[in-house]
């Protein structure tokens, strides 16, 4: 899908092991492994997973201490050979969930102020933008110039993959500000059925392109703490940082 969730779990592994990636496996899930498996929506995968995976991880650590202190110069394979003939279980079951007593809001409530209500999220992924962009007063054509992004994405554990999240967040909300619209069958659209929503897809309107892309695009990441999620980071799939952040 795009998010780089394999990447960041098996990174997540690794330094809990601190061993090399290459030593790390992973593959789907499946109801034969995993029974209530969540699926992966919300900017919530690796809050979720990420957790999960260290919880399980730091069993399996908690349970090779004891020959780390016996043989403290054996290398990864070595000990996980030790511990394998010494009957030592290396498969751990990690779980985690969004403590349920902080998160809650509620909307029939009737209050001055919101925060009354509770809160909706576990916490909140923010981001700003400064967008230079030239339009040519006789055609209406417009060319983005250059953009800087600032987001605060806690303590990233991947660089490369949240800069991608975020460009790619940044190009969906500018093709919604500027060339997308919404036909929907009214009295200005009569030929469009009542109700209906006539552009469903890419052949009724228009998305960016290549082109359309900042000839400058420049991605800072804030480097703050955060720690409602696994290692102080924050989630940065495109259902958070959206387009509705990036309105010109």
């Amino acid at each position: 899908m795009g998010q780089g969730l394999f990447t960041k779990i098996i990174q997540i592994a690794s330094q809990c092991f601190g061993i090399s990636e290459d030593l790390i496996i992973i593959s789907e899930t499946s109801t034969s492994t995993i029974a209530n498996a969540s699926p992966t929506a919300a900017s919530m995968s690796i809050d979720l997973y990420g957790m999960a995976a260290l919880d399980a991880c730091e069993q399996i650590n908690r349970r090779l201490e004891p020959l780390r202190k016996q043989h403290p110069t054996a290398d990864w394979v070595s000990l996980i050979n030790i511990a394998f003939f010494d009957r030592v279980d290396l498969s751990a079951h990690g779980y985690h969930r969004v403590d349920p007593a902080r998160v809650g809001y509620d909307w029939d409530k009737v209050c001055l102020d919101n925060a009354e209500r509770g809160m909706a999220f576990n916490y909140f992924t923010m981001g700003v933008a400064c967008t230079e962009v030239e339009i040519d007063c006789l055609t209406g054509d417009s060319q983005v110039i250059r953009s800087d992004i600032l987001m605060d994405v806690g303590k990233s554990i991947n660089p490369a993959i949240d800069i991608g999240q975020i460009e790619g967040a940044f190009v969906q909300g500018y093709g919604w500000s500027t060339m997308e619209e919404l036909v929907w069958g009214d009295k200005d659209h009569a030929w469009v059925r009542p109700g209906q929503l006539h552009s469903r897809g890419p052949g009724t309107y228009k998305i960016p392109s290549f082109n359309d892309v900042p000839l400058d695009l420049r991605v800072h990441l804030s480097d703050t703490n955060n720690k409602f999620a696994v290692h102080s980071s924050k989630a940065i799939g495109k259902c958070i940082v959206e387009k509705e952040q990036y309105n010109f």
